[in-house]
């Protein structure tokens, strides 16, 4: 008797770096394994060009997923998600850029990130890796 097993590596590395990040913390806040194992698999179902930011989802994501688990987000917030999703981060940039008086390439160079980066985030175009949040977070002490 021949079963056939389908295995897809990329989509268990995503599941891997969800349990990874996002368990301990669902599970203290009541989540069942078999809740947290539900809403992962409908997750990457529908997601299947899944990108992390050093091992975490990206904001929409993050969002999203929270939904299917059943916990509010703010219940998972790292210093990142609560920067970029409870704070009007553009704001912020700017205004400590204006408040510095300094042109968008001063404040680049500054923040070691490009100009064209920085008018990104100020106009809310895109949200900062993770990376670029740590080099923020040195200058605008958040």
């Amino acid at each position: 008797m021949l079963v056939h097993l389908e295995f897809n590596l990329f989509q268990e590395a995503n599941r891997l770096n969800l349990y990874e990040k996002y368990f301990d913390k669902a599970s203290a806040l009541g989540v069942t394994l078999e809740e947290f194992y539900h809403g992962v698999n409908i997750f990457l179902n529908k997601n299947q060009n899944l990108e992390f930011d050093e091992g975490y989802l990206r904001p929409h994501d993050f969002l999203e997923f929270c939904t299917l688990i059943k916990v509010p987000p703010k219940k998972l917030y790292d210093k990142y998600y609560r920067f970029v999703l409870s704070k009007n981060y553009s704001d912020i940039i700017l205004n400590y850029r204006h408040s510095s008086n300094l042109n968008q390439k001063e404040f680049a160079k500054l923040s070691k990130l490009s100009p064209v980066t920085i008018g990104f985030l100020e106009s809310n175009k895109k949200y900062p890796t993770r990376k670029q949040y740590s080099q923020l977070s040195r200058l605008l002490t958040i």
